[in-house]
C-alpha cells in the first residue's frame, strides 16, 4: 500500500486534500492527508488523521485508524517500519542537529529505518516549499515524537454470493474516481489488507474491467490486467456497469 501511494505522490506539490487546503500551501502535514485518504478514502482527514500543525498529528490522530507508538531515543532497536507516520517535535532542541526555528514541527513517512537514521517521504522540507521527496536523516536531526501506524479496521467477511439474473459484465471507474481499493477474492475489505491499488486517474478515460462474479451487498470480483482476480466493494461509488 505505501509503495503505491509513494508512486503517485513522488514530485507532486500537494496543497489539499478532500477540499481542505492548507493555507501556507505546500507543507508537510498535507502529505499526511493525502496518506490517510489513500489508506481509508471513504473516512474524512478530520475524523482520523486530524489536520492540525505538524507536531500535534502524533496526539491528534484517532486511534481507531492509528496505533501511536511512543519514540525512546534512548533505545536504538525501537525502529519505525515502512508505511508509518513520523511525526517530529518544534525545532531548534537541545541534542539535536537542526537549528532552523520550526514552531510547528515536522512529519512524514517512513520509507526505511536503521539504527542510525531514516529515509523519510516528505514535502515542504529539505528546503522550504519542496514538493514529496525522500530524504535521509540521522535520529539526532529532528526530535521525533513517535510515529502511527495505520490500523488494520475489522470488517465482517464476505457475504454469501447472491444469486442474479442478470449479472454485469464490466466494471468502469470515470478518471474523477479513486483510489479504488483492490482486495484478495472474499476479503477482508480493510483498505491495509488491499492487494493492490487502481488510479482511474492514471488513464484516459478511467478503467474498464470485466466483472467475473458478483458476491453481494456491491461487491463484485474483477479480473484486472496487472493484478489477477480481486475484490472491489462499490457501494457509494459512482460506477457504470456494463451489460
Amino acid at each position: 500500500m505505501y509503495d503505491q501511494f509513494k508512486a503517485t505522490v513522488l514530485g507532486k506539490k500537494l496543497t489539499e486534500v478532500q477540499g481542505i487546503t492548507d493555507p501556507y500551501g505546500v507543507q508537510c502535514v498535507v502529505l499526511d492527508w493525502a496518506y490517510a485518504d489513500f489508506l481509508y478514502p471513504n473516512v474524512s482527514i478530520q475524523q482520523d488523521i486530524s489536520t492540525g500543525n505538524a507536531k500535534t498529528i502524533f496526539a491528534n490522530a484517532n486511534p481507531a485508524y492509528f496505533d501511536k507508538i511512543a519514540n525512546n531515543h534512548n533505545d536504538p532497536n525501537q525502529l519505525p517500519e515502512k508505511g508509518d507516520i513520523m511525526v517530529f517535535d518544534a525545532t531548534p532542541e537541545a541534542g539535536f542537529s537542526n537549528q532552523f526555528a520550526n514552531p510547528d514541527g515536522h512529519t512524514g513517512i517512513c520509507d526505511s529505518a536503521t539504527s542510525a537514521g531514516y529515509f523519510l517521504l516528505e514535502q515542504n522540507a529539505p528546503a522550504s516549499g519542496e514538493g514529496v521527496n525522500v530524504s535521509e536523516r540521522a535520529w539526532k536531526y529532528d526530535p521525533c515524537i513517535g510515529w502511527l501506524r495505520p490500523k488494520v479496521i475489522e470488517t465482517s467477511p464476505a457475504p454469501a454470493p447472491v444469486p442474479t439474473s442478470k449479472t454485469p459484465k464490466t466494471i468502469h471507474y470515470a478518471q474523477t474516481i479513486g483510489p479504488v481499493h483492490l482486495y484478495d477474492v472474499g476479503g477482508p475489505y480493510t483498505p491495509s489488507k488491499a492487494k493492490a491499488v487502481l488510479i482511474p486517474a492514471n488513464f484516459k478515460g478511467g478503467i474498464t474491467e470485466q466483472i467475473v462474479a458478483y458476491r453481494g451487498n456491491g461487491i463484485y470480483t474483477i479480473k484486472t490486467a496487472d493484478f489477477g482476480e480481486g475484490d472491489v466493494w462499490t457501494n457509494g461509488t459512482d460506477i457504470v456497469l456494463g451489460y
